[in-house]
């Protein structure tokens, strides 16, 4: 599906406006991580923040299961590195990156396939490493029109804050912060929860709630 709308995508979110929504949590991600290290982008799409972290002087490679994003991102980008790839399955070693971004790349999963997709992040992620989350805010998971064709319909998973720090926890992150942000034109229509998590050591794991959650979002 979005294969066929990654030159619509791609007009509609690679610009200013759509930096200047997610600046300050890409910004307080990075804040966890040295100068250098090596960042994943998860579901990429056409690399829209891959410069950013490029100038900021991190080592940033970017991953999407969309050929044509993958293509168009290579374009826009060419000094850096994209893959095509399955998120659910990852193609890197333990331990490999310093961060790893999702940034709304999940919220087409059914529920019950997050938890493989996180342990996943876990896995390549270093100790202390740090994992930035944009998900859909709501409760459960529903169909809605996609809005690049209003002739298809896509599964949209939908979490609460609590709801989705307790399933990092459980697999091994420590939740920093939760932000809510509104939806830009063209985005589906809920809030958007941002999470920035660290990962634990494997002896934490499973993790029990280890402190007081920095939240700036209402409910959950």
């Amino acid at each position: 599906m979005y294969d066929a709308a990654a030159d619509d995508y791609t007009e509609a979110f690679f610009n200013r406006e759509t930096l200047q929504a997610e600046l300050h949590y890409v910004e307080s991600f990075l804040s966890h991580i040295s100068g250098g290290g090596r960042i994943l982008d998860v579901g990429c799409g056409p690399g829209i923040e891959a410069e950013l972290i490029r100038r900021k002087r991190f080592h940033y490679e970017g991953i999407d299961a969309s050929e044509k994003m993958i293509a168009i991102a290579r374009m826009r980008n060419p000094m850096l590195s994209f893959h095509v790839m399955d998120m659910r399955t990852l193609l890197f070693p333990n331990d490999h990156f310093d961060g790893v971004m999702a940034l709304e790349s999940m919220i087409h999963f059914q529920k019950s396939e997050v938890a493989g997709v996180l342990r996943e992040l876990y896995r390549v992620l270093k100790k202390n490493g740090a994992l930035l989350l944009a998900l859909q805010k709501g409760a459960g998971q529903k169909l809605y029109r996609f809005p690049f064709d209003q002739s298809k319909r896509v599964l949209v998973n939908l979490y609460q804050p609590g709801e989705m720090q307790h399933l990092l926890e459980h697999i091994g992150f420590q939740v920093l912060k939760t932000m809510c942000r509104k939806p830009l034109v063209m985005e589906f229509k809920n809030d958007k929860l941002i999470v920035i998590a660290r990962r634990l050591s494997w002896e934490h794991r499973p993790g029990a709630r280890i402190g007081k959650n920095l939240s700036d979002c209402d409910g959950g």
